[in-house]
C-alpha cells in the first residue's frame, strides 16, 4: 500500500511538494484530530522538536490502514539500526539509508 494511492496523485504531489520547503526537517505523520478516517496531518518538525509546518490532507481512501503499514515499517527499520549500533541521533548522518522498499510511491 502506497501513500501516493491512498491520497490520490494530485493530493500526494501537493504534499510532496510542501515537504520539499521543509527539506531540512523532520516530517511527522498523524491522524488528523476532526475524525474524518481520510484526514493526514503532516508535521515538520525542527531539530529542537519543535513543530515548524502543519498540512492536513484528505485522501480518496482511509489513512488508517496505511499509517498503520508505514508504523510497522518505521519500527522495523529503527530496530534494524539500533541492531547495527546506530542511534536515533546518527540517522541523517549519512550513514543510513532509506527502507528497501518506499511506503510513498
Amino acid at each position: 500500500m502506497k501513500l501516493i494511492h491512498v491520497l490520490g496523485e494530485e493530493v500526494y504531489r501537493d504534499l510532496m511538494k510542501w515537504e520539499d520547503e521543509y527539506e531540512t526537517c523532520c516530517i511527522a505523520y498523524e491522524y488528523t484530530s476532526d475524525g474524518n478516517p481520510y484526514g493526514l496531518l503532516a508535521k515538520a518538525v525542527d531539530e529542537s522538536d519543535v513543530v515548524i509546518a502543519e498540512k492536513t490532507v484528505y485522501g480518496k481512501y482511509p489513512i488508517r490502514p496505511w499509517l498503520k503499514a508505514f508504523g510497522a515499517q518505521h519500527d522495523e527499520w529503527a530496530n534494524q539500526l539500533k541492531a547495527q549500533g546506530i542511534t536515533p541521533d546518527q540517522y541523517n548522518v549519512g550513514y543510513t539509508s532509506c527502507p528497501r522498499e518506499s511506503p510513498f510511491e
